[in-house]
């Protein structure tokens, strides 16, 4: 097999020719000596790697291009710049209390058509099953 066509081996059911373009579902298959520009047209407003590969998937395609999108975000100081910057908010554990029963966790479960209420003591971890009547 010829060394540029190996990287279209893997979905080669899914590619087709209409109209003088070669189609991959409904995605249009850009070739080498466009992807640039491509890739700059989709990277005019800086989004981010995400709203790149939104705007670009289903509509063209080539293999390999989340990777090459991704990789022209990363690049770019103005998109590393607008990126949202999640923070990082560490767990924070709760108090069990320091008597039984001062703090419990209570849940309703159904089993065969019966519900039931379960509570369970922090302090202790002991557990307690009701039947709820109505």
């Amino acid at each position: 097999m010829p060394q540029r066509i190996r990287h279209y081996f893997d979905f080669r059911d899914t590619i087709s020719f209409s109209d003088g373009l070669m189609l991959k579902g409904e995605a249009v298959i850009i070739p080498k000596s466009l992807r640039n520009e491509m890739k700059a047209r989709l990277h005019k407003a800086h989004f981010g790697s995400d709203s790149m590969l939104g705007r670009a998937r289903g509509t063209i395609f080539w293999p390999g291009m989340k990777s090459d999108i991704k990789q022209l975000a990363d690049c770019c100081s103005i998109c590393q710049e607008s990126k949202p910057k999640n923070q990082n908010i560490p767990l924070m554990q709760h108090a069990e209390g320091s008597t039984p029963w001062q703090k419990i966790g209570l849940d309703l479960f159904e089993l065969n058509g019966k519900h039931y209420l379960i509570a369970v003591d922090y302090f202790s971890s002991f557990i307690e099953i009701d039947l709820l009547t109505s």
